[in-house]
């Protein structure tokens, strides 16, 4: 999904209000922000809305005089961060794994395991996860079938079952990789969410996911 550079603007303005209001705005509200007209706030708002990147409601306000008189109410949709942010994202971290000397990996894994708790949206979560585990099995999956084993895993029919059995199956590589304790049991701890959330994401979450999986088995095949 990309994003203009005007619509990432009129988007931004209405995430962190919103963020910071908790209250739903309306494209006068965002015309201020902005200091554009009311009319190209609302043409603005229309297009967003349909990419699906915000929704807009009619509401009554209780507090008008006018008894019944309606206005809009526009909130950034829920998945919408992560769409935005991802791509940029991704590229940042495959560099971060690609680049990650061994003395380095328990530091990159905490920042990792760091962005995956704070995130408030469980598909960020998600992303950071495998950020994690593709970290910690980089090194591990060089040898024999196991490649080519991850990869079918992540073509698999069903995205949620391929991602939790591709999740699974690291995770007991990594123990018996010898990983430090401690790192496993973080991780340990995570994947119980991450098998929880995965089915709670949208597909297309989900597919985005899994593409940077198979980008960094990719960069994991270049270096062998």
């Amino acid at each position: 999904m990309t994003l203009t550079g005007r619509r990432k603007e009129f988007l931004t303005a209405i995430q962190e209000t919103y963020a910071a209001t908790g209250e739903p705005l309306h494209y006068e509200d965002i015309a201020r922000l902005l200091g554009v007209s009311k009319w190209t706030a609302y043409d603005m708002v229309r297009e967003l809305a349909k990419q699906g990147l915000v929704s807009i409601e009619y509401t009554t306000n209780q507090s008008e005089k006018q008894v019944g008189r309606s206005r809009l109410a526009i909130r950034p949709a829920v998945a919408s961060s992560f769409f935005i942010s991802l791509p940029e994202e991704s590229a940042r971290v495959l560099e971060m794994i690609r680049t990650c000397e061994p003395g380095a990996t328990k530091e990159h894994f905490q920042v990792f395991m760091q962005r995956a708790t704070a995130s408030d949206s469980k598909g960020m979560f998600c992303f950071y996860l495998v950020a994690a585990l593709v970290l910690l099995s980089n090194r591990l999956i060089r040898s024999g079938g196991l490649l080519s084993i991850l990869e079918s895993l992540l073509v698999f029919s069903s995205s949620e079952l391929g991602l939790v059995a591709a999740a699974g199956m690291v995770v007991a590589l990594i123990i018996r990789g010898g990983v430090h304790p401690e790192m496993v049991n973080h991780l340990q701890e995570s994947v119980a969410c991450f098998h929880e959330y995965i089915g709670e994401i949208t597909e297309e979450e989900r597919t985005k996911i899994t593409g940077f999986w198979q980008k960094a088995l990719n960069i994991n095949l270049a270096e062998i």
